[in-house]
């Protein structure tokens, strides 16, 4: 597959996430409020990115992270 494939499979592949996500949401709705979707949606974002992460060998995390966490902050 050449790299302009892989990008459109890749842009297909989050926009159709995108559609997903939002159909989700909207079907929640009726049930919680937002904000309840949203504590929802946190931490199963960062259990996915969790197991990818594990699945790779590991995270790599920035070399600033002072600098990330500042950014959050403030």
């Amino acid at each position: 597959m050449t790299n302009v494939g892989r990008v459109i499979a890749g842009m297909g592949g989050a926009l159709v996430s995108f559609c997903t996500l939002a159909l989700a949401i909207r079907g929640l709705s009726s049930a919680m409020s937002v904000y309840e979707v949203l504590t929802l949606r946190s931490p199963g974002g960062v259990a996915i990115l969790g197991i990818y992460g594990l699945a790779r060998g590991g995270i790599a995390w920035p070399l600033p992270l002072h600098l990330h966490v500042m950014r959050n902050v403030v």
